[in-house]
């Protein structure tokens, strides 16, 4: 069964990644991931307050993000420690 494209998901991922990993590059890991859960959450629960429903796949997207950008600032930092 072909997964349908969804932009919004991409949408979600890319955010959060970029959030994620600009946190992590600036503020540390602690902060960088925090933040790209906060904003990830944050929104779904944005949605809610206005009428929509809480979406599990926005969640995932989100999620894959932030996992995603604090693997590459973990790679980046070992290489750099040598």
């Amino acid at each position: 069964m072909p997964v349908k494209f969804q932009p919004d998901k991409l949408m979600h991922y890319i955010a959060t990644g970029v959030i994620t990993f600009v946190g992590c590059m600036t503020m540390g890991p602690i902060v960088g991931v925090g933040a790209g859960v906060g904003a990830g959450v944050g929104k779904e629960l944005y949605d809610k307050q206005n009428g929509k429903e809480i979406s599990r796949g926005d969640l995932y997207a989100d999620g894959a993000g932030v996992v995603v950008a604090f693997i590459t600032y973990a790679l980046i930092w070992m290489v750099q420690q040598g």
